[in-house]
């Protein structure tokens, strides 16, 4: 039987509260905005390596500079707000029974609803 999705709109203020006000990433926000990096980290498969597409999006971002980015940090930042956002929408999707068959809830960034809103396929 094949699996239904459903559109769930989750609420991700704690996390952007908790991330905007880390004044060492600003000069990262200027080009990577934190929504746009939420954006990416619910775009990326589960099941694949992230590195690849970060390291892209980093490279069109910021072009020359990419290479003056401290990458290790960049991918900590960036595992740590995964977590963040991994943790913040497994509690608000409590309320929604899942498969018992599966071990892990696919969800999949649709839009932005506003500037702490979003909208997940989820899976």
């Amino acid at each position: 039987m094949a699996s239904v999705k459903k559109l769930v709109a989750v609420d991700l203020t704690d996390v952007i509260d908790e991330y905007k006000v880390k004044e060492h990433l600003y000069p990262i926000y200027e080009k990577f905005p934190l929504n746009d990096i939420i954006a990416n980290v619910l775009s990326v498969s589960p099941y694949i390596d992230y590195s690849e597409s970060i390291e892209d999006e980093l490279d069109r971002r910021f072009g020359s500079e990419a290479e003056f980015l401290d990458m290790d940090a960049f991918c900590f930042f960036y595992e740590s707000l995964s977590e963040a956002i991994d943790t913040c929408v497994l509690k608000q999707m409590q309320k929604y029974e899942k498969d018992k068959e599966k071990d892990l809830l696919i969800y999949v960034f649709v839009k932005w609803v506003d500037n702490t809103s979003l909208l997940l396929n989820v899976d």
